[in-house]
């Protein structure tokens, strides 16, 4: 029922799909099953509306790892003016490794070049995973190719991006 709602979405007209997305939205809060979180994640992101931004974004405060992973996703694929945002706060600020690597993952996939701050960041980070997750999204957003030396990169990101408020020993002190 949730897949049919969020593909019926995807064909409808903007009141259509601000309909559906408060409907998903009314959905997810009430839910208790992460699974189900999960897939009301993946169908609201079919929705272009700001409610279906503003859930998204609230699901990567979940408490469940898997949902704030699937809101990573979706909010690379569905865009808005405050996902680069969003999922640099969550690559800074999350707990858990795989929601970060999500991040990372999805900033790379905006293509948005006020992603490069943040992927800096996880250039510092002492994980070699993130680090490496931290490049490929460096090349997808800036079009270019240092290879895999994470020094260039970290000086290319210095080059061109303004210093994060939290910077990089911030951070990520602790991981």
């Amino acid at each position: 029922t949730i897949r049919k709602l969020g593909d019926a979405a995807a064909k409808a007209k903007p009141d259509e799909q601000e309909q559906a997305a408060q409907k998903l939205a009314g959905m997810i809060q009430k839910e208790g099953d992460p699974i189900i979180r999960v897939e009301t994640v993946r169908a609201i992101a079919k929705c272009r509306t700001a409610t279906a931004e503003r859930v998204l974004t609230s699901a990567l405060k979940d408490p469940d790892v898997d949902v704030r992973v699937a809101a990573c996703h979706a909010l690379a694929k569905h865009g808005g003016a405050g996902t680069v945002s969003a999922l640099s706060d969550a690559l800074r600020n999350d707990v858990d490794t795989d929601v970060r690597l999500a991040a990372a993952k999805a900033l790379g996939e905006t293509r948005d070049q006020n992603a490069v701050a943040a992927l800096g960041v996880a250039l510092e980070d002492a994980n070699p995973a993130m680090q490496y997750r931290a490049v490929m999204s460096l090349r997808s957003v800036t079009n270019k190719d240092l290879g895999n030396d994470v020094q260039k990169w970290q000086q290319y990101v210095k080059s061109v991006a303004p210093p994060t408020p939290d910077g990089p020993e911030t951070a990520v002190a602790g991981r």
